[in-house]
């Protein structure tokens, strides 16, 4: 059974009005899980774009792409094309898992936990994002001092 999405107007006058009730409740953790995330993404994009000028470029490429795939106008658990391959493609982007959460929790209620499968994607990106921050600053750590 699939429940029916509320009005944008008094989900947003009851995230005013009531900031901590209900399931408007989840925003902190999913602002600490994005914190984490983005400090992870920032740090290893720091050390590229300081050791070459092109990474910006392809940053800005990306990102458009990142944000074009991922589920901000459209939610990914509610796709046209079932394709259990491409969803779970998609389940790995990062903005996919907030904007399903915050989606999740807004309008349909439910919590971002509920959902083991994305929360486990997201853990795995996060790891393997962490993995590469470390191991860029590694590998850079004699050679960013020179280039600053």
């Amino acid at each position: 059974m699939t429940t029916q999405p509320r009005h944008p107007y008094v989900i947003l006058a009851a995230a005013l009005l009531l900031p901590g009730a209900g399931h408007v409740l989840q925003g902190k953790q999913q602002r600490g899980l994005m914190f984490l995330f983005f400090t992870m993404w920032s740090l290893f994009a720091s050390l590229l774009s300081a050791m070459s000028k092109d990474f910006a470029n392809v940053v800005n490429s990306f990102v458009t792409a990142i944000f074009w795939l991922s589920g901000v106008l459209w939610d990914v658990n509610n796709m046209a094309i079932k394709h259990p391959t491409l969803t779970a493609l998609l389940k790995f982007n990062p903005v996919t898992f907030f904007a399903t959460g915050f989606r999740n929790a807004f309008i349909y209620h439910t919590w971002f936990w509920d959902d083991l499968w994305s929360l486990e994607a997201f853990g795995i990106s996060l790891v393997v994002m962490f993995a590469f921050t470390i191991y860029t600053y590694y590998r850079l750590r004699r050679d960013i001092a020179d280039v600053l």
